[in-house]
């Protein structure tokens, strides 16, 4: 391992034993009890052959005599259920080269998810025809689209091909509302070449590659699109997938009926190939976008120069395109950049994969091989992702690994003969248990780096997430029986017909189109072993030895560069610029200013305690939702908080006021909050509780309730004690050290800790009582002195 400088994160070596025990890999093996379904078979006829194979690692699929050796005669729909790098896409282009060389007989349909996996298969499909020493096929690319208002090409060149390439879309008929007319000239197209090659006597070989994306493609709303090619036309279908689902496995079932339900699986268990990558995964300690790379920036430029001197090709992968954009613009990495010339390859941009050049964006997530060794490949995940439950249309934050599980293996599945893969995620606090305590022990060790409160979930089999949703559409069911059944009564009464028209209007989904809507949702909101959040999912893989094509090397822990504030003299003045003209963007202006001054300063090798002060600051963030909560409760914060940012900018250095909730003081720096607050959180719910505590014993006199002067006796141990441990916690962070925030009564002294109990009785009594004075009557103690409550305490 290289050295590093002692200011940048160190990665954590794994032991070599530790993947001794590792478990077997985890994939969707198709089963019988998949294909026992009345709802796929009304009239109980069908067929259906699972052959589970043993493939050696470095074996490829068309050395295999089972797979080499096909009937292509044979009328039916194989299953090709197969892990990466296995030479699936060689072994179908193998099976369309055959059926064009028996006889003219064939046509062959190909279809894929995307348009850029269409071309690639032309290339490919062309190379091996002529390795194979066979003419060129006749290749027609159905999606070279036409605007939507001109004619579609129909042409006898496109009527006479023998492999047409197309999208699920095209295939189904699918064009989307706005583009409604393109997809009737599709239809038209398909039907001139279905009614030409049933004049010509053909048959159709339907090749459906990657069919775990999209799946929803496959609705009953379009199958009716699919089923004019009918079973007359149909002599085979091969459905191909690394990553089969649930989804895909109702997409083969739909598909069959092409083929009068004849299914014959081919699958095997996955191993780990004999070339591994080398994994590396970065855990930051704080959140990272598009406007703000900090925590990103210090780790991409360690890998991309260490990569470079190695001589790598460099590939970055981003869950989103804004992000993208912003990480090749980055100044921090422009030196590196302006030598590499990485393309942008995302949605807008027309340029295409090239391995052997360097790339960042987000289009390389399937279809694509990185076979050069000397490769290395960062995964960016997103930033932090709104934990909905599945609630809402919060898988918009995942991007490109809207799909869990299957874009985590498909990504870093594109490496096929080693090299350096490196995932950066921002931090989380959620683990998925492993059958092995010593794995989760460890893994939890790294986390804890970065987050104090861990939360622990058990691994979830697929079949028993598939017998919950089955029972939630169950219950949508019964409800809408119920419905009608209710309908019918009233139409009885009012001789009306409202429920035959409801139903014939509206029906019911069936539990085909619910699965293929909804499973993935429903999965991925609930379930952390299925991609919920994607970060804990990362790490049970990678804790446990699940990818195919890499092995877990080294955890880093990422920090952005973090300074000292000691002996900043120039930071009030650079402040004073900064004053903000609103009590709303108070807040924000405060840590615009010192975010501003702590990176332009540099980083300071001088001081390590106060890294290590920020370092544990910043790792116990996590609680903006209850910041914001309290904020919006409370109007007089907003002046709380407009009276710091007047104080930084005056320069003076005088107490704030009002204390009570200073975690307060940090609700509209989102980016920010996380290095003092939960601190602040903690002193906070201290002060609240000591409050309560001094004014349930108050002293109720004719005008008014009184406490003592002196707190601590009448206070409980247990309530005392906790607010001492949350002001020291406080007084020993950076910022307060370096007096960039002022607790009341904190001297400017190095004796602290002899002030605690001073500083506490000061921020309890701030704001809900009034000047201590001496009472007299039988309710006070002679000569002590006492503090009236104010009535917004007592409210």
């Amino acid at each position: 391992m290289p050295q590093h400088d002692n200011t940048l994160p160190q990665p954590i070596e794994i032991p070599s034993t530790f993947f001794s025990r590792s478990p077997s890999i985890k994939y969707f093996k198709l089963e019988q009890s998949h294909f026992e379904d009345d709802l796929w078979k009304p009239d109980g006829e069908s067929k259906v052959t699972i052959n589970n194979l043993k493939l050696s690692p470095d074996k490829y699929l068309a050395s295999q005599p089972e797979l080499s050796g096909l009937d292509l005669d044979t009328r039916d729909t194989t299953v090709l259920n197969f892990q990466v790098g296995k030479g699936k896409t060689r072994l179908l282009h193998e099976y369309m080269i055959r059926y064009l060389a028996k006889n003219d007989k064939y046509i062959i349909f190909y279809v894929a998810p995307f348009k850029r996996l269409l071309e690639q298969n032309k290339t490919g499909i062309e190379l091996l025809a002529e390795e194979q020493g066979h003419s060129l096929p006749k290749i027609y690319n159905c999606t070279k689209a036409k605007e939507p208002l001109s004619d579609y090409d129909i042409t006898d060149d496109a009527l006479s091909a023998n492999i047409y390439l197309m999208t699920p879309e095209f295939l189904l008929g699918s064009g989307g509302s706005n583009y409604q007319l393109q997809s009737n000239r599709r239809a038209d197209f398909k039907e001139k070449l279905l009614g030409r090659l049933k004049h010509l006597d053909k048959k159709i070989v339907l090749f459906l590659d990657e069919t775990h994306e999209k799946p929803n493609i496959y609705s009953t709303l379009r199958l009716s699109n699919l089923y004019k090619i009918g079973p007359e036309l149909t002599q085979k279908i091969f459905i191909a997938s690394a990553t089969f689902t649930r989804e895909s496995v109702e997409v083969v079932k739909a598909v069959s009926f092409l083929t009068k339900r004849k299914i014959v699986v081919y699958q095997a268990d996955r191993h780990k190939n004999s070339k591994q990558a080398e994994l590396h995964l970065h855990i930051c300690t704080d959140n990272y976008k598009d406007d703000s790379l900090d925590v990103l920036e210090n780790g991409l430029q360690r890998i991309i120069r260490e990569s470079k001197q190695k001589n790598h090709r460099i590939h970055i992968l981003t869950a989103h395109k804004k992000l993208a954009k912003p990480i090749k613009d980055s100044k921090k990495l422009a030196k590196l950049f302006s030598e590499l010339k990485p393309a942008l390859l995302t949605g807008e941009t027309t340029d295409k994969f090239v391995e052997d050049k360097h790339s960042i964006g987000t289009t390389f997530t399937t279809g694509i091989n990185m076979n050069n060794a000397q490769t290395t490949l960062i995964v960016i995940l997103p930033g932090s992702i709104p934990d909905s439950n599945g609630k809402g249309d919060y898988k918009n934050a995942y991007g490109i690994f809207a799909s869990g599980f299957i874009a985590i293996v498909q990504s870093l599945a594109r490496l096929r003969n080693g090299g350096e893969i490196h995932v950066f995620t921002p931090p989380f606090e959620n683990i998925i248990d492993s059958a092995d305590a010593e794995v989760d022990n460890e893994a939890k060790s790294w986390l804890k780096r970065v987050q104090q409160n861990l939360f622990c979930s058990p691994y979830q089999q697929e079949h028993e997430l598939f017998n919950e949703f089955r029972e939630v559409y169950a219950n949508y069911e019964t409800s809408y029986s119920e419905f009608i059944n209710s309908v019918i009564k009233q139409d009885k009464r009012n001789s009306t017909s409202l429920s035959k028209d409801h139903t014939e209007y509206f029906g019911f989904t069936s539990l085909y189109d619910f699965i293929l809507s909804e499973y993935s949702s429903y999965k991925m909101g609930k379930y952390y072993s299925e991609g919920r959040q994607l970060y804990p999912l990362l790490l049970w893989l990678a804790i446990n030895n699940q990818f195919t094509n890499c092995t877990l090397k080294a955890v880093w822990i990422e920090e952005a560069e973090i300074i000292s504030l000691k002996g900043r003299k120039h930071l009030p003045s650079q402040l004073m610029e900064l004053t903000p003209n609103s009590k709303s963007s108070a807040a924000s202006t405060i840590f615009d200013a010192i975010g501003n001054i702590l990176y332009e300063l540099g980083p300071s090798k001088k001081d390590p305690s106060i890294r290590q002060k920020y370092r544990f600051a910043k790792a116990n963030g996590k609680i903006e939702g209850e910041i914001d909560r309290l904020y919006e409760e409370s109007a007089s914060i907003n002046q709380a908080i407009y009276q710091l940012a007047e104080s930084y900018a005056r320069q003076t250095a005088k107490s704030i006021k009002p204390l009570g909730k200073l975690e307060i003081l940090f609700a509209e720096s989102k980016q920010s909050s996380s290095l003092l607050a939960r601190p602040f959180l903690q002193l906070s719910e201290s002060i609240n509780a000591c409050r309560q505590e001094v004014i349930s014993n108050a002293i109720q006199t004719e005008d008014g309730k009184y406490i003592p002067a002196k707190l601590e006796p009448t206070l409980s141990t247990e309530c005392w004690d906790k607010l001492l441990d949350a002001i020291r916690s406080i007084l020993n962070t950076a910022l307060v050290k370096h007096e960039s925030i002022l607790l009341p009564g904190k001297p400017k002294s190095n004796a602290l800790d002899q002030k605690v109990k001073s500083v506490a009785e000061k921020l309890i009594i701030d704001g809900i009582a009034g000047e201590p004075k001496v009472m007299r009557g039988y309710k006070f103690v002679k000569d002590q002195k006492y503090r009236k409550l104010k009535q917004a305490a007592l409210s």
